[in-house]
């Protein structure tokens, strides 16, 4: 996987729309504008780049965001405009708890290799846990990912931020298309991360991922 493309994922997020931000609300839902997506291209020999607004791709247009912060298991997914099959494909969370921990999730799909990890902390130290399930399906454009709660010390609420990106490269350049899941418009900062409200866990597990 290109450096570029963890480079450019390394802190991405956004302010979200809750549904009942009551203390037993267990899930929010995100509709983020068509049309959003940001490109950047950079040139191997020279080293420059270039971040430009890609109104018309699809293949990295989040439009829907779903959580579902059940009793014992974090489900999300994302519809993407048109998940098509490019060079790579990931997908990051980035998750705070109460007690001030921070992981970061990747979901990670490209030729001849695939991953789907945890991390804690500054340092991405890699939590082992079991129990993780993810997809990427191209039939209904929908990305999901669910694991255990243990995975993230069972918090009683988490906050969120959400993106996804496709990657292409050639002899001459990369290039980058990603898209901030919950902030509309194309004016996005890449490397200062914005965190959703809390997202309550519930006591009673409603619907799956999608």
């Amino acid at each position: 996987m290109s450096t570029a493309l963890i480079r450019a994922l390394a802190g991405l997020a956004a302010a979200v729309i809750l549904l009942p931000t009551s203390a037993s609300a267990e899930q929010w839902v995100h509709r983020d504008a068509k049309g959003d997506v940001v490109k950047r291209t950079g040139w191997w020999k020279s080293g420059k780049e270039a971040i430009t607004v890609a109104p018309k791709d699809t293949s990295a247009d989040i439009r829907r965001t779903r959580i579902t912060h059940g009793p014992s298991r974090l489900h999300v997914s994302m519809r993407v405009e048109d998940l098509v099959v490019t060079r790579e494909r990931l997908s990051v969370l980035q998750i705070r708890t109460p007690e001030g921990r921070n992981f970061r999730v990747e979901q990670y799909k490209g030729p001849g290799a695939s991953w789907f990890t945890l991390k804690r902390g500054r340092f991405g130290i890699p939590v082992r846990c079991g129990g993780k399930t993810q997809s990427f399906d191209t039939t209904t454009d929908i990305i999901r990912m669910a694991f255990p709660l243990r995975c993230l010390d069972n918090p009683g609420w988490i906050r969120v931020a959400v993106q996804f990106a496709t990657d292409m490269q050639n002899r001459r350049t990369f290039t980058e298309r990603y898209d901030d899941a919950l902030r509309a418009g194309t004016r996005k900062l890449i490397y200062r991360p914005l965190l959703s409200r809390r997202i309550h866990r519930s006591r009673h597990q409603r619907g799956g991922a999608d």
